[in-house]
């Protein structure tokens, strides 16, 4: 079976949400650019509380970090999961959203930052 490619998970995370579009573009193809972008977008759900969003969003991407090729894959890893912020602020309750994360996505978060911590 083929793996996933950039430009189908880029062409789904713009049909459901266009807005993000330009911004996505701007990037000139850089896929690590372009999923920073998107990490964005999840942070800014999850620092407003938008779980309905996030869920999509991180079903999406869960869906293209087990299906798709070892580029994306990694580029989710490293440009998307990493970079997330659950911890609770006076400012931001996200605490709510690691719940929601996906395991996949969610080993991948508690691998690096083990790694980090170490």
């Amino acid at each position: 079976m083929a793996k996933l490619h950039r430009s189908q998970f880029l062409k789904e995370i713009k049909k459901n949400w266009p807005e993000l579009t330009s911004a996505i573009n701007a990037e000139d193809g850089l896929l690590h650019l372009e999923m920073a972008v998107i990490r964005q977008f999840a942070q800014h759900l999850i620092d407003t509380g938008d779980r309905e969003n996030l869920i999509c969003c991180l079903s999406i991407v869960e869906k293209y970090q087990i299906g798709g090729n070892p580029h994306l894959q990694n580029a989710i890893d490293v440009s998307f999961v990493e970079d997330l912020d659950f911890r609770d602020t006076k400012k931001h309750q996200r605490g709510w959203a690691w719940e929601v994360l996906p395991n996949q996505l969610k080993e991948l978060y508690v691998s690096f930052h083990e790694k980090m911590n170490n």
